[in-house]
């Protein structure tokens, strides 16, 4: 089972990268926002997570990212893109309620089911009912401490963090 910690930044609009360290306090990953427009910054400065893009870095090199759908209408969703094997694939809000925030995602024909419960501190996903990925945090206010934990071995953690990060700012 792998494990990650990263801190939420005070100020949720921060663009600083986050470090994402491991258990020995080692960075092994990177979170950067970006935007691809310039219109977008300017949206995010007046509505904060509005534009939730995201790059996940391992040891300098892009491996993940997610990029917003404009969502004018509609529930939100998210192109998720493995930058290593050049694979694509969508993020789609489930949500019926706000407090009760649900997703899909399918990678290589697995359906996996994002979800989180309010009052709860953790976000789940799971394949088949089985737990697969937790991210927990601490506190209710930023800044926060999160933790990543990958019951699944066989998991792509670059993906999994983008898209788990992209999900809890994106709410």
């Amino acid at each position: 089972m792998s494990i990650y910690h990263f801190d939420m930044p005070v100020l949720t609009n921060s663009m600083a990268p986050l470090s994402v360290k491991d258990r020995g306090g080692v960075e092994v990953y990177s979170i950067k926002k970006f935007f691809t427009a310039k219109w977008q910054g300017i949206l995010t400065g007046i509505m904060p997570g509005f534009v939730t893009n995201v790059r996940v870095f391992r040891r300098n090199e892009e491996v993940a990212e997610t990029i917003d759908a404009v969502r004018l209408f509609g529930r939100p969703r998210w192109e998720v893109r493995d930058l290593v094997n050049g694979l694509s694939y969508t993020l789609q809000d489930k949500s019926m309620v706000k407090t009760h925030p649900r997703a899909v995602i399918s990678i290589e024909s697995k359906e996996y089911i994002i979800e989180s419960n309010f009052g709860d501190k953790e976000t789940i996903v799971s394949l088949d009912n089985k737990k697969v990925v937790r991210l927990s945090y601490t506190g209710r206010i930023p800044p926060r401490e999160y933790t990543i934990e990958f019951f699944d071995e066989n998991l792509n953690e670059a993906l999994f963090i983008c898209l788990l990060y992209t999900y809890e700012i994106g709410q």
